[in-house]
């Protein structure tokens, strides 16, 4: 297969700016304390965009250059929303420790669940990759 990764920037540049408009826009309008579940979706979306930016990382940084194989796509897109979901939640928990109102009912469980669907994003970020950016050899 044949990998194409000039066009990944530019769908990157537009779902970060989807996701940071709709992101202003719930916190203005207080959408996450309206719909307890609005952080699913952007969970999963911030996942698929850091899905595809750990793809296209790995196809242009020197670094990578000796190890990429067929699977290497695959983890980079998972360890992307693995470390950088786990970093997300680390800040949020900082915040909430320094607002001082202690942590909120179920915050545990909650941390788990937007880490596993930053996962679940950063997957059908590869799919994605896979579907739109691969070509067969012709």
């Amino acid at each position: 297969m044949r990998m194409s990764t000039e066009r990944i920037p530019a769908v990157l540049f537009f779902l970060i700016w989807g996701i940071t408009l709709f992101h202003l826009a719930a916190e203005q309008y207080y959408w996450y304390w309206q719909y307890r579940w609005l952080d699913i979706p952007m969970h999963f979306l911030g996942g698929v965009w850091l899905g595809l930016a750990g793809i296209w990382v790995i196809y242009h940084i020197e670094w990578f250059k000796n190890i990429r194989d067929r699977t290497t796509p695959l983890l980079a897109a998972l360890l992307a929303g693995l470390v950088i979901g786990i970093l997300w939640e680390g800040y949020e928990f900082v915040v909430w420790q320094l607002a001082g109102n202690g942590l909120p009912i179920g915050y545990w469980e909650d941390t788990a669940k937007d880490i596993v669907i930053d996962i679940i994003g950063a997957y059908c970020g590869y799919l994605l990759y896979r579907c739109c950016f691969t070509a067969s050899r012709t």
